[in-house]
């Protein structure tokens, strides 16, 4: 099978990301759609396309509440330092990696409901700090807005440590509490920003106005952390439930064409039926058995609308996930996403093949990680 990298468009002789990430052994130098300096808007209505809509990351999406889903997003490139802003309508369960040689810093704009990253909360007036080239998991609430900045992780060490004397510890995700006026401020920057390179002035188009934007953003975001906290929030309590919740999607995952029961999860998870139940509603607020089938109805409804599926039916999609009665099938799927799965394999666009970039060149790039 061939597939596409999401973001990037890259022709692959694997079905990169369809249900894991794929890890690449490097990153892009600068946008590698050529748009520096310019506003990327996307507004989506689908959890898979949202998923797919920002540049050079590797990210799957599974939505656990039913609803139509809305997504937007607003990106801009400065000469290898991403910026961008994103809106989810729906509670997310989302797989998110960075190009390698990076770090991302994302900053939670919605204040009523808190999002969670592995097993620490990303409260209001929190940032999240991760190095690019590792898979983590975030958990996002209904109607959820966050900015996020991407940039050089030897260009964060060497500020950091010429401004702080002393470089970020970027081996493990870092929640920092950094006040609200510092937050504030920064937040209003990084919006003025992307609205300038969104008004067709055409003034990020260059390079000299696109270099002190660079080192302002720099700036304000070391000053952003400095003297920050690391946020002491974490959810302790459940960190083994979600641990729980992580290793109940790759199970099912893995096993996508055996069906999963009650028993043999608890089995593999040595727990019993009550911890079970307790765990997803302490985590996610659904039962077990909720869960487990919107993993399957993501799982299919991916394989639908990609390109490179070996699926050329609804059927056969779902019949590799366990789904045996199409009917009730249909009616879980329309509940979940808002449409008909028909319908969403009629949006199934075609295999597109990118001739500016050799599969030899692909391939060299990706490294063969292993399923967890």
């Amino acid at each position: 099978m061939t597939g596409v990298l999401p973001g990037l468009g890259w022709s692959v002789a694997e079905p990169a990301g369809m249900h894991h990430l794929v890890s690449l052994a490097q990153g892009p130098q600068r946008d590698p759609l050529g748009r520096d300096g310019q506003l990327h808007v996307v507004e989506s209505v689908d959890v898979c396309q949202q998923a797919r809509s920002i540049t050079a990351w590797q990210q799957l999406y599974d939505q656990l509440k039913p609803g139509q889903f809305h997504g937007y997003l607003a990106e801009t490139w400065l000469d290898g330092m991403q910026c961008f802003e994103e809106h989810t309508s729906h509670a997310l369960r989302q797989s998110c990696m960075v190009w390698p040689g990076s770090v991302w810093v994302g900053i939670p704009t919605s204040s009523e409901h808190f999002a969670r990253i592995g097993t620490t909360s990303i409260e209001a007036d929190t940032v999240a700090i991760r190095r690019g080239g590792v898979e983590f998991e975030l958990g996002t609430p209904d109607d959820f807005q966050i900015m996020g900045l991407v940039l050089a992780q030897s260009e964060l060490e060497s500020y950091t440590t010429i401004l702080q004397g002393e470089s970020l510890p970027l081996d493990n995700t870092m929640v920092l509490h950094v006040g609200s006026e510092r937050m504030r401020k920064f937040t209003h920057f990084m919006r003025a920003m992307l609205q300038v390179a969104g008004n067709g002035s055409g003034q990020l188009l260059e390079q000299v106005c696109r270099k002190q934007l660079r080192h302002e953003l720099l700036d304000g975001f070391i000053g952003l952390i400095d003297d920050a906290k690391p946020n002491r929030q974490t959810i302790r309590r459940v960190d083994s439930a979600w641990q729980a919740v992580a290793k109940t999607r790759e199970y099912v995952l893995d096993r996508a064409g055996e069906p999963i029961s009650i028993v043999e999860l608890c089995e593999y998870l040595g727990i019993s039926r009550r911890t079970l139940q307790n765990i997803f509603h302490q985590t996610l607020d659904v039962c077990p058995l909720a869960y487990l089938k919107a993993i399957r109805l993501n799982a299919v409804r991916r394989e639908l609308l990609a390109p490179y599926s070996q699926y050329d039916s609804v059927q056969q999609a779902a019949a590799a996930m366990g789904f045996w009665h199409m009917s009730q099938f249909s009616q879980d799927f329309k509940k979940l996403f808002g449409e008909l799965p028909s319908a969403a394999l009629a949006r199934r666009a075609p295999l597109a093949r990118c001739s500016s970039v050799s599969e030899s060149h692909i391939e060299s790039l990706i490294i063969k990680a292993p399923h967890r």
